[in-house]
C-alpha cells in the first residue's frame, strides 16, 4: 500500500451526521465498515450491515460441528501480495478464549479480541511455522505422481496464454474459455491446477480467466506445490470473519441478520445517483420495512457473489437447484 497512503486522513467535518448502510454481510461490507471507522472516523453506531442469511461472511461462511457436519462453500487462494487484505487485518485483533481454561473443556468457549496479536500476525506466524508444500497434486498412470515442471504446456499453449494477457476485455467480448483455447489445452496439468484452484470451467468467460491470469500469473511456477499459497489456522470464517465481526461489534456496528433487501429507490440527477429508500424484509416476507435515506447517508451494495443461490445436499438428498 505504501507508507504515504497508509497515513489515516484527518476527521472530516459533518461525519457525525452521516449513516452508512451496507447491503450484504460478506467480506466487502465488513471491510468497508472497518475502514469507515478507522479512516472515515465514523462511529460504529452509525453503520448498519443488512444480511439475508443468519450468518455474516458471504463466501467465507465456513461453519458446522463434528455432529452435524461441516459446510464451507469456498475458500480464497491467498498469497503474500494480498495488499488490501493484509492492510485490513493488520489492525484487526485476533481472537482468544476469554477464559483460557475453557479452551480444552468447552466446545464453544467465549471469544474476545486479543490485544497482543493481530489477525495478520497470526496468519504470518502459522505460515512461517508450517509452510505449505504439496508433495503431489496430480497422479497419472495408475497412481504415479505427475510432477511435470512444464505443466504439460506446449509452445502453442504458451503462445495462447500470452495472447490472452495482451488482449483487451473489449476484444475478447463474450468468448468462453473453451472457444479461446484449443482442446489440447484442457488436458494439460496447468488447466487441472487452474480449474481446481479457481473453480474455473470451460464455459466461463475467458475475460474472467484473463483477470485471474493477471492477478495470479506469478504463482504459476509453484502451482504444482502450492508453496506460495497462504493458509489460515482454521477456516476463513473462524480465522478472518469472526475476528473482524467481533472488532466491528465492539465498535458498535449494527448487524441486521435475516434481513433481505428487495429494492432501492434511486434518484438520478445530472448523472449522480442518490439512494432515497431501502426496501427490505425482516425474518419473513410478512415483515416489510422501508429505511429512508438522505443525501448525507452512504449506501454500499454487494450485488452478488460466486456462491449466490448455492444450496447444500447431504448423504441422503441432493442439493436443490435454486435459480
Amino acid at each position: 500500500m505504501g507508507s504515504y497512503r497508509n497515513v489515516i486522513a484527518a476527521r472530516k467535518e459533518g461525519i457525525e451526521k452521516k449513516r452508512a448502510y451496507l447491503v450484504g454481510g460478506g467480506i466487502a461490507s465488513l471491510a468497508a465498515a472497518a475502514y469507515l471507522i478507522r479512516d472515515g472516523h465514523m462511529a460504529g453506531e452509525q453503520i448498519t450491515i443488512l444480511e439475508q442469511l443468519d450468518i455474516n461472511g458471504g463466501c467465507l461462511d465456513g461453519s458446522g460441528n463434528a455432529i452435524d457436519g461441516y459446510l464451507m462453500r469456498g475458500g480464497r487462494e491467498m498469497e503474500a501480495h494480498y495488499e488490501c487484505t493484509w492492510d485490513l487485518f493488520s489492525f484487526i485483533p485476533d481472537l482468544m478464549c476469554k477464559d483460557p481454561g475453557e479452551a480444552l473443556t468447552n466446545p464453544r468457549p467465549e471469544l474476545v479480541s486479543d490485544p497482543e496479536r493481530t489477525v495478520l500476525k497470526r496468519i504470518r506466524d502459522v505460515n512461517q511455522w508450517d509452510p505449505n508444500s504439496s508433495k503431489c497434486r496430480l497422479m497419472s498412470h495408475c497412481g504415479e505422481p505427475d510432477r511435470d515442471p512444464s505443466l504439460g504446456l506446449s509452445i502453442v499453449h504458451v503462445m495462447e496464454l500470452t495472447k490472452l494477457t495482451l488482449k483487451t476485455e473489449q476484444e475478447l467480448g463474450a468468448m468462453t474459455v473453451q472457444e479461446f483455447f484449443p482442446d489440447s489445452f484442457f488436458k494439460t496439468n496447468m488447466w487441472y491446477f487452474w480449474t481446481s484452484m479457481f473453480a474455473m470451467e470451460t464455459w466461463h468467460s475467458v475475460v474472467e480467466m484473463r483477470r485471474y491470469m493477471q492477478r495470479f500469473m506469478h504463482l504459476m511456477p509453484t502451482m504444482s506445490t502450492l508453496e506460495h499459497i497462504l493458509f489460515t489456522t482454521y477456516n476463513q470464517y473462524e480465522s478472518m470473519v469472526l475476528p473482524l465481526q467481533t472488532w466491528l461489534g465492539d465498535k458498535g456496528v449494527n448487524f441486521d441478520l435475516n434481513t433481505q433487501v428487495t429494492d432501492l429507490d434511486i434518484d438520478i440527477v445530472n448523472g449522480e445517483k442518490t439512494v432515497t429508500a431501502i426496501h427490505l424484509f425482516r425474518s419473513s416476507t410478512d415483515n416489510r420495512e422501508t429505511i429512508t435515506t438522505t443525501v448525507d447517508d452512504l449506501v454500499f451494495v454487494t450485488n452478488g457473489s460466486m456462491t449466490e443461490n448455492s444450496t447444500a445436499g447431504n448423504t441422503h438428498e441432493p442439493a436443490v437447484l435454486n435459480r
